[in-house]
């Protein structure tokens, strides 16, 4: 039958801190993760917002001009939307008629595949006419790349915080067993003929001093006892 394998207590120690070490800085690491994917992700619903009220303010200036021929400068609106969209090369219009006729599409368009979008109904520039359409879309690109390389940077950092925990907690183990090494060379250094040694409990820790005065009791009770035997001789 083989014999059940033992380990040492600065093994399990060592382990167990590396273990603990290794799930709090994970832990710690999705929530940053979660926490800065959720603002990335609520500040890019922002940006739209506030996009989708600006197309919708400059449609309403037009609405109200007061003259036939204000009212007929939807080339100049368009016009000036152009010189919103631009300089974001990241954001992308389309706006359609109550008809469904594209009526303006932004000088930058995404390329196909997934992206913010934001759709939002605007009142037609002109007096007539039904709800117009808009379609705001952002590139999430920029930000998926920031996510990961902040993913990159947590994994990085969790490596190097279990290593540190890892070797600073082995070192601060065998600091604390020194006391236990110190014990056993005391025990093994008792013989058997000089009954009247104990063991120095002055040094050792505060849970060690009661096992330390026990075995002294100990000692006195065997030294008492052959104490006896040789009364007897």
């Amino acid at each position: 039958m083989k014999p059940a394998t033992h380990w040492s207590l600065a093994r399990q120690q060592w382990l167990g801190l590396a273990a603990l070490s290794l799930l709090g800085l994970t832990l710690v690491s999705c929530v940053v993760y979660a926490m800065t994917a959720g603002h990335l992700q609520a500040r890019q619903q922002e940006s739209l917002q506030n996009m989708s009220r600006l197309v919708m303010h400059l449609l309403q200036e037009q609405k109200a001009a007061e003259t036939h021929a204000q009212a007929q400068e939807l080339p100049a609106l368009l016009a000036r939307l152009d010189e919103h969209f631009s300089g974001h090369a990241d954001l992308a219009l389309q706006i359609w008629d109550a008809q469904g006729q594209l009526r303006y599409r932004s000088p930058h368009q995404l390329p196909a595949g997934p992206s913010a979008t934001w759709d939002f109904s605007l009142p037609p520039p002109q007096a007539s006419g039904g709800l117009w359409h808009a379609r705001l879309q952002q590139d999430p690109k920029p930000d998926a790349q920031l996510l990961r390389q902040l993913r990159w940077i947590l994994l990085a950092s969790s490596l190097v915080g279990v290593a540190v925990f890892a070797f600073g907690g082995l070192w601060l183990i065998r600091r604390l067993l020194r006391p236990l090494a110190a014990l056993q060379r005391q025990v093994e250094a008792l013989d058997i003929g000089q009954l009247t040694q104990r063991l120095d409990a002055a040094e050792q820790p505060a849970e060690l001093q009661a096992l330390v005065l026990q075995f002294n009791a100990l000692l006195q009770r065997i030294q008492a006892a052959y104490a006896q035997l040789d009364g007897f001789n």
